[in-house]
């Protein structure tokens, strides 16, 4: 995959991501509760350069009042009003690469949320490229127990990769394959992604089990995690060199324990915020001390 001038050929995300996909342009047609099929939804959503600011704001009402769920859309103002009430803030941000059959290449915006304790947290689309005014956000995503990673650094940690083998990520591959819930060369071992994009310069940003909303309002660990990569040390470089492979991310979701693996995002532009350096450097200090 190379990039040049915000044209983005996605010819080579296959080979990065050292899964085989077929057709570049079916990432994000996934979701989690490892794994249903996804009709195209089309959310599009939002310019957030103002949103889900560093400073938490208090609002009269209670979190439950105006929880965010899965599937919520509205203006910028109506999801900042529902994240605030639930402590949320940015902790990182991307520009998801879109492909459509024809070959045409489109960024929207991708934000990814927390609280204070980063025990839950959201993954929000944009129908606008970050830095573009949006009309909607939605929320696709929600997860608990959000565990950082310094990707500034030139290695992924041992703690970021499962016990499982590749052997028992592949067989639940091909088991998915059969039930018809992801489609032939779609999925990988996790743990062999994971070291084949960090020698690319794809580290694990944060990582977090995805939830789903129980009949009693409350929510439970479906089966599967999520890992957002990105290499946020990247850049363009200069117009001579023309191209470069340094400012790619992903958004991977996991099956548990087995680590069956397939790419929902494609991302580019993947940084932290800097309420996500600070929760990031928080999370580490306090690691330090429990040893």
């Amino acid at each position: 995959m190379f990039i040049k001038r915000n044209k983005i050929d996605l010819s080579g995300v296959g080979q990065l991501v050292a899964l085989p996909y077929k057709n570049t342009y079916e990432y994000g047609k996934y979701t989690p509760a490892f794994l249903k099929p996804l009709e195209d939804t089309n959310m599009r959503l939002p310019k957030l350069s103002a949103l889900f600011l560093t400073t938490a704001m208090a609002i009269g009402v209670t979190g439950q009042a105006l929880a965010a769920d899965i599937g919520d859309c509205g203006t910028p103002e109506e999801m900042t009003a529902k994240l605030r009430a639930e402590d949320q803030r940015s902790i990182a941000s991307a520009q998801r690469v879109q492909q459509s059959k024809g070959g045409v290449v489109s960024y929207k915006g991708m934000i990814f949320t927390s609280n204070a304790d980063r025990s839950v947290g959201y993954v929000l689309h944009a129908d606008k490229p970050l830095g573009e005014k949006a009309n909607k956000i939605c929320v696709i995503n929600r997860v608990q127990d959000i565990r950082f990673s310094d990707a500034r650094k030139s290695n992924n940690p041992d703690s970021v990769f499962l016990n499982a083998s590749d052997e028992d990520a592949l067989k639940k591959c091909s088991e998915l394959v059969r039930e018809k819930k992801i489609s032939q060369g779609t999925c990988g071992a996790f743990n062999k992604t994971i070291r084949s994009l960090n020698s690319a310069g794809v580290k694990v940003m944060f990582q977090a089990f995805n939830v789903t909303r129980q009949p009693d309002g409350s929510y439970k660990p479906d089966g599967t995690l999520t890992t957002v990569m990105g290499n946020v040390n990247g850049s363009l470089g200069s117009e001579s060199s023309g191209y470069v492979d340094g400012v790619l991310g992903s958004v991977l979701y996991s099956s548990l324990p087995e680590g069956a693996t397939v790419t929902d995002s494609v991302l580019a532009y993947p940084k932290y915020t800097e309420y996500g350096v600070v929760s990031l450097e928080q999370q580490m200090a306090a690691r330090r001390a429990e040893k």
